[in-house]
């Protein structure tokens, strides 16, 4: 079971961002799994001062072969003023009982964030953090990874920075801002003969405010996909997310937003094994439109994917989604 991005949409209004949680846990024989998902967005959407109702999407890849191994890790990260933090990790093999696997990569499995953290000195006493931060910058990431043999390690990253808005206190507030995260990993493992290939996709959006409820149009397809060249002949393509980011309004004073919704996540999968060319349409999207909007709204996307290509004529790899309402804050579930 893979990670393929995630979404929230709020029901009637544009929030903070308090929590946010989307993850895959290991499937049983049934194929059924675990996800733990939540968003809580502020005083507005808990019933402080308003209620709202948050949608969540979840996308994961169902890969059935016996080329192909799954192990799952996680990293704790703290998240401070500058917005991203960086570290080092590193996953035994042998202890995971993949040390017998030649090509052995990383990719994400699912981010949490949460708000309700002390700040540094200096913040605003009237400013409540447990009420979240209007975001500038969002994302999480692995990147280069060595083994040396049954070690592995690779960097990883997380960015939660908080940008400035309406609010004086949580302004006052913005440049002492902690975040705690969480970065979970899948270790994906293949048979000798495997290859992987990198990719990555980039994209931008500038949405001007027209309020109330701003019509939000979708970019267009063509600018939400990656075509990735693989190697010809080899019969299971798989795609991994090993990174994603979001920066707003880096032309507009590097200003927070309240988000009515956002989310990266894989919308549709292709492969041709004849050819080894991957074709991935990603859903890419960032919406600010509400009673009361601040501002226009400046979006630039960045997603990471390796394309790994396992021989195996036997095996299968079925992109998969579900969506629902639920309650404001942390939801534990099983899926499908």
């Amino acid at each position: 079971m893979l990670w393929e991005g995630y979404r929230y949409d709020w029901e009637e209004l544009s929030h903070r961002i308090a929590y946010l949680r989307s993850s895959v846990g290991a499937p049983d024989a049934a194929g059924v799994f675990p996800a733990e998902l939540g968003i809580i967005g502020g005083n507005f959407s808990t019933g402080g001062f308003g209620a709202d109702v948050p949608m969540w999407t979840m996308t994961w890849l169902e890969v059935d072969s016996q080329h192909v191994q799954v192990a799952q890790g996680t990293l704790p990260f703290a998240i401070g003023p500058t917005g991203r933090a960086e570290l080092q990790g590193e996953l035994d093999l042998a202890a995971l009982g993949m040390e017998d696997w030649p090509v052995v990569t990383v990719a994400l499995r699912g981010v949490t964030f949460d708000t309700d953290v002390p700040p540094e000195p200096g913040a605003d006493p009237d400013y409540d953090v447990s009420h979240g931060w209007t975001p500038q910058r969002l994302g999480a990431g692995v990147g280069d990874m060595s083994r040396t043999g049954d070690l592995v390690s690779f960097d990883a990253w997380m960015e939660f920075k908080a940008g400035p808005l309406d609010r004086p206190p949580m302004n006052a507030s913005v440049p002492y801002a902690n975040v705690a995260g969480a970065l979970d990993v899948s270790i994906v493992g293949a048979r000798r003969g495997s290859v992987i290939t990198s990719g990555r996709l980039e994209a931008s959006d500038y949405i001007l405010r027209d309020p109330p409820y701003t019509d939000i149009v979708p970019l267009p397809e063509a600018e939400r996909t990656l075509v990735m060249a693989g190697e010809p002949s080899l019969p299971l393509g798989i795609p991994l997310i090993r990174s994603w980011g979001m920066v707003l309004n880096s032309s507009i004073g590097e200003e927070g937003r309240y988000l009515r919704a956002f989310g990266v996540q894989l919308e549709a999968f292709g492969y041709g094994q004849d050819s080894g060319e991957a074709t991935m349409v990603f859903d890419l999207f960032c919406s600010h439109s509400s009673l009361v909007e601040e501002g226009d709204l400046e979006v630039e996307y960045l997603v990471d994917v390796d394309l790994l290509q396992v021989n195996d004529p036997e095996g299968s790899a079925q992109l998969a989604s579900a969506q629902a309402a639920s309650e404001v804050g942390p939801l534990e579930l099983t899926l499908p």
